[in-house]
């Protein structure tokens, strides 16, 4: 069963208004899961909970009232949780939004985070006999054995075959000497050049695994990752590859730049994954809880065959003019 994510757009709002006016609320495919969209007139907050029998989600957001017309309202469909909102409580005003869970008899992980330009609260299904949690700790692997193999290093691969004593040693997921020279050898803005080559230079970024919802260094899924890289340049990114997918402005195949972001659509039509392209046909993204953040060719027959398409977030004043 696939997680969902509930995320709140804010926009700005007229100081006018006393209470926030919810304006629409969507459902689209995320990351491993889905996307509510909660479409506000203003910053606000808002509060999560659980009902039982049957399962559900639900987000009260205080001092808000609903402003939605019924074009807006999310179409129901058998291969989609359902979403339901009213204005659930007056003086105060109260707006609810419940989201059916699936009736799948495993109990649910909430795990909340405050990006800067939105809240964010993952849905994943866990064990049938664990309690419903807050922010459900993953399971410690169990530890690898050794191996006979000769250390080896790749741009575009992880690999675990160095050893010391006996012991296994991870080395790393890239030549930081090789992905550099990539980058460098691009034509981008120097600030973003720059950005990308501090990232697959720091070992914090090497060593980092892929956690779902995670979107700093230690802990990166692969949307998280992107906006992420691209907060050091003070470009905003949501945490989700299908709103990233459709940020800045599209671009060919024959045309990328290091820098723009290359989407994949790893489950059915909708797009569902994210990289950064670095330059010479490589990629940096978080891939998944295997590979972790690697670099990998868009030759790759599983990435080829799953390409979206690209967009270019990060513009310089003369290519915006144009």
């Amino acid at each position: 069963m696939r997680p969902l994510l509930i995320a709140c757009g804010l926009a700005l709002a007229s100081q006018a208004d006393a209470a926030v006016h919810i304006k629409k609320i969507d459902l689209q495919p995320a990351d491993s899961g889905w996307t509510v969209s909660i479409q506000a007139s203003a910053p606000t907050k808002f509060k999560t909970g659980t009902l039982g029998n049957p399962d559900r989600l639900t987000v009260d957001i205080p001092d808000a009232v609903l402003d939605i017309d019924a074009s807006a309202r999310p179409a129901p469909s058998p291969k989609v949780p359902g979403v339901r909102y009213s204005q659930f409580t007056r003086n105060p005003n109260v707006v609810r939004v419940v989201v059916d869970l699936p009736a799948t008899g495993a109990s649910w992980s909430i795990c909340e985070t405050q990006p800067t330009s939105k809240i964010a609260v993952a849905l994943r299904p866990g064990p049938k006999s664990a309690p419903v949690s807050v922010a459900a700790k993953k399971p410690t692997p169990k530890p690898i054995p050794p191996v006979k193999s000769k250390a080896r290093t790749k741009v575009a691969s992880r690999s675990t075959t160095a050893r010391s004593q006996g012991t296994e040693i991870e080395s790393p997921p890239w030549n930081p000497a090789e992905a550099v020279a990539i980058i460098a050898g691009q034509d981008c803005p120097n600030a973003l050049k720059a950005r990308l080559i501090a990232v697959v230079s720091d070992p914090a970024i090497q060593s980092s695994k892929y956690v779902w919802a995670g979107s700093k260094p230690g802990a990166f899924d692969c949307s998280g990752l992107s906006s992420w890289i691209y907060g050091g340049l003070d470009v905003p990114l949501p945490h989700s590859s299908v709103l990233q997918s459709q940020t800045g402005v599209e671009v060919d195949k024959e045309n990328l730049r290091a820098g723009d972001l290359v989407f994949f659509a790893c489950r059915g039509e909708s797009v569902s994954h994210v990289g950064v392209y670095l330059g010479e046909n490589q990629f940096l993204h978080a891939a998944n809880e295997r590979r972790h953040l690697c670099i990998t060719s868009l030759d790759d027959r599983y990435y080829s065959e799953r390409y979206a398409g690209a967009r270019r977030v990060f513009r310089t004043e003369p290519e915006i003019e144009r």
